[in-house]
């Protein structure tokens, strides 16, 4: 499972801000009103684990600026900070999903 969970295809959204480099076990889903994410971030300095589950959004799209993908982005990248402030990695993607 931890294999298939390390192969995520869809990486624009939390794991996006973590570096290619760590192992992430991934899980996302959606539907129109909702998006949803978990990881397992093998950080170099311990792993962690972290879940993003929205409902009843009011943004409906399926654009890289839905409002429920910019939040696991932001999330994600604040705990990567948190976790890891000494990285100095910056993510390709910025937190609306733009390549920066």
């Amino acid at each position: 499972m931890m294999r298939l969970l390390g192969r995520d295809y869809w990486d624009e959204e939390g794991i996006s801000q973590i570096p290619p480099m760590v192992f992430v076990a991934c899980k996302n889903g959606a539907v129109d009103e909702s998006r949803s994410e978990t990881l397992l971030v093998m950080a170099p300095h311990g792993p962690y684990i972290f879940s993003v589950t929205t409902k009843n959004l009011k943004d409906t799209s399926w654009r890289p600026d839905n409002e429920g993908w910019v939040l696991a982005r932001k999330l994600s990248r604040i705990l990567w900070n948190y976790f890891e402030p000494e990285s100095g990695w910056q993510p390709s993607l910025d937190l609306d999903g733009k390549l920066n």
